[in-house]
This record gives C-alpha cells, sequence and structure tokens, in this order.
C-alpha cells in the first residue's frame, strides 16, 4: 500500500467516525434526547446543546486527544455552527467547566469517559458508544 492509499484510507476512516458522532447525537437530537432549542416542556435533566441563541454546551477532549477525537469535535462543532450559526466550544479535559455550567459532550479517551465505565480502546475499529449522565454525553 503507498503512503498516499493509506493516507485515504486514514481520512476516510476519521471521516467516518466524525460522520457516525455526529449521525449519532443529531439522531438523539430528532427524537428528543438532546433538544436543539428550548422544548414547550424541559425534562428534568438533558442535554441542550443551543438555547436562547445562546450555546449551552462545550465538546470535552482529553489533555492528550487522538486525530480522530480532534477530528470530530471539529466536525460536531461545524456541523452545530451551520444548524443554528452557533459554535459549540472544543476545550481539553483539564479546561472543562464544572459540572452544572453547561452540558458536556465527552469525546475520545477521556478521564470522565473512563469513570463512568467507558474505555475506548476497548471497542471494536469503527465502533462508538453513547451515554447520557445528567447534562453530560459521553
Amino acid at each position: 500500500m503507498t503512503a498516499s492509499t493509506t493516507q485515504v484510507f486514514r481520512s476516510l476512516a476519521r471521516r467516518s467516525l466524525g460522520s457516525a458522532l455526529l449521525g449519532s447525537v443529531v439522531l438523539a437530537a430528532a427524537n428528543g434526547c438532546i433538544p436543539w432549542r428550548e422544548p414547550v416542556s424541559r425534562p428534568a435533566a438533558g442535554i441542550i446543546l443551543v438555547e436562547d441563541g445562546k450555546a449551552r454546551a462545550v465538546v470535552v477532549l482529553a489533555d492528550e486527544p487522538g486525530p480522530a477525537a480532534e477530528y470530530a469535535a471539529a466536525e460536531l462543532a461545524l456541523h452545530v455552527a451551520k444548524a443554528t450559526g452557533l459554535t459549540l466550544e472544543v476545550v481539553r479535559e483539564s479546561q472543562a467547566p464544572a459540572n452544572g455550567s453547561a452540558s458536556r459532550i465527552y469525546l475520545g479517551a477521556t478521564r470522565a469517559a473512563a469513570g463512568q465505565g467507558i474505555e475506548a480502546a476497548s471497542l471494536p475499529p469503527d465502533a462508538y458508544l453513547l451515554r447520557t449522565v445528567g447534562r453530560d454525553l459521553y
């Protein structure tokens, strides 16, 4: 396999991860799990991406994220911005806001995800896992 072929495969793999992640978030929003805007009656706890013209979520990466997680975060932020006109901030885990101040969307192998029993390294290739805890998405 040539270097350019390898780059193409890596590029496709990153796009697949980003597309799968974005598709999962959009699907969850479409099913009412993640409201894109203020619902008529808000659930007791939920993940709010955008509300009242303001971003209400941040994307959280590990302090030393892998390239796939960085790509997925950029794609998620880009597509939320295209859909809403608002940009979700992407931060490193050590800079993440305190619990309760905003919904946090953890991507990749973060300490917080490991604390919820999610080990990214144990997932098969091209697999992902979604879990909500309170206002956070892992």
